[in-house]
């Protein structure tokens, strides 16, 4: 695989998770022990896959590399990567595996209040998998990873494509500490600010920024909610303002601020472009109730930096 030349549209490669979303909604506060009214929420979803969806929205094309289950959501799944018009005929397909299910309860400000998932059909993303899926792919413009396949099968991602950018999502504190041995490999590195503590032991989100760079990316950023953004590049190193508005639901909010740096990072857009432009993108999945929004455009995200700036 290698690099593509040209002035055409982005060509990304993204490899990780596709799940089913199972999300419970509160309508009242949550009580540990208890059950809360509300209504549940069945959607696809995945930090690879909303990545995927939302750079096809920016205008991209996209190939998902994952790993597909044989049962009734997996099939719905596969069916609504394809309507989205993501490219998924280099990923595996197992169907005696369950596929990948994630569930989470939502509270009433649209947060999280606990989560499980079910990634076991991962497994079968080994090494070997993934040489055969990338056998033949067209030149791509840059990599996309998050930190849901085992560490074998990133290793061979990083080896694999060595040629162009790659860009890796740590995806949560439990998975983050995949991605240490790549460090140096990694143009673009997203954390939360758990997850950037959890892989520096640095809680302040800008110093850790800076302690991760050190550490080998180009570019850094650590997403704190609404405190905001900290990135770092080179010797440049800032802070970006949250979205303000109101939260529907926060899940799919990072992958799309990923996806707006992939996109902004490939059409070499200024760091502090990138950074305002990532949150639009997240400011549009945030007001929505959907993991990835029907809305996503590089002009309604750039729109919705502006309307976060008046």
């Amino acid at each position: 695989m290698h690099s593509r030349d040209g002035t055409e549209g982005l060509r990304v490669l993204v490899v990780g998770g596709a799940n089913t979303d199972i999300l419970g909604m509160a309508d009242a506060r949550t009580i540990a022990g208890d059950s809360s009214p509300g209504h549940i929420r069945v959607s696809t979803g995945g930090v690879g896959h909303n990545i995927a969806i939302n750079l096809v929205r920016m205008g991209a094309t996209v190939n998902l590399v994952t790993a597909f289950g044989g049962d009734e959501r997996a099939r719905h799944l596969i069916l609504e990567c394809r309507k989205a018009g993501v490219d998924i005929s280099h990923s595996v397909f197992v169907d005696e595996a369950p596929g990948s299910t994630y569930v989470a309860v939502i509270d009433r400000s649209g947060n999280p209040v606990a989560a499980v998932s079910d990634m076991s059909v991962l497994e079968y993303l080994t090494p070997a998998a993934i040489r055969v899926s990338l056998e033949g792919l067209e030149a791509i413009d840059g990599v996309v990873v998050d930190a849901n396949p085992a560490p074998a099968t990133l290793s061979q991602v990083f080896e694999s494509c060595s040629r162009v950018p790659v860009f890796a999502d740590c995806v949560s504190v439990a998975k983050a500490q995949r991605l240490v041995p790549f460090l140096t490999k990694i143009k673009g590195l997203k954390a939360s600010a758990a997850e950037a503590e959890a892989l520096t032991g640095e809680p302040d989100p800008a110093l850790a920024a800076e302690l991760l760079a050190s550490r080998g990316p180009d570019r850094v950023w650590v997403t704190a909610g609404a405190d905001g953004v900290f990135w770092t590049s080179g010797t440049e190193r800032g802070y970006t303002q949250a979205p303000t508005g109101d939260v529907v639901n926060a899940t799919g909010a990072g992958d799309a601020f990923m996806a707006g740096v992939v996109f902004a990072t490939l059409s070499e857009w200024s760091v502090v472009r990138t950074a305002r432009f990532a949150v639009g993108a997240a400011a549009l999945t945030l007001a929505t109730g959907e993991t990835v929004s029907e809305d996503m455009s590089v002009l309604a995200a750039s729109t919705a930096v502006k309307k976060e700036r008046e």
